[in-house]
């Protein structure tokens, strides 16, 4: 049998149970992150959430000034895009700039 719990009243209509320290830290969660809980006759499962419906996009850097890529990845950044893949043929020369306003977008 595992871990005893209590439910905890939040707000008018919800309740709260906290989840064991050794499991959030074992799967590497943090505030916010997202878990699946699925019901099964008289049980609930908690499971880490899977990205069934992974949204991608590729951002070309040929012939495309800085300041619109920026504008681009912001766009599909606040869009939840899971993976945002870069090329182009002279992205080496652009990395380090890319660096720098992906270290700003990060730390927002």
């Amino acid at each position: 049998m595992g871990e005893i719990r209590k439910i905890i009243k939040f707000g008018k209509n919800s309740f709260v149970v906290t989840l064991p320290h050794s499991w959030v830290e074992k799967n590497n969660l943090k505030k916010g992150k997202e878990i699946t809980i699925s019901e099964n006759q008289d049980s609930l499962i908690l499971s880490l959430k899977k990205f069934t419906n992974e949204k991608r996009i590729t951002i070309n850097l040929d012939d495309k000034p800085l300041k619109l890529f920026n504008k681009e990845l912001i766009s599909y950044y606040l869009k939840n895009y899971n993976f945002i893949e870069i090329e182009g043929k002279n992205l080496l020369d652009k990395i380090e700039q890319i660096k720098i306003f992906q270290e700003k977008l990060s730390s927002v």
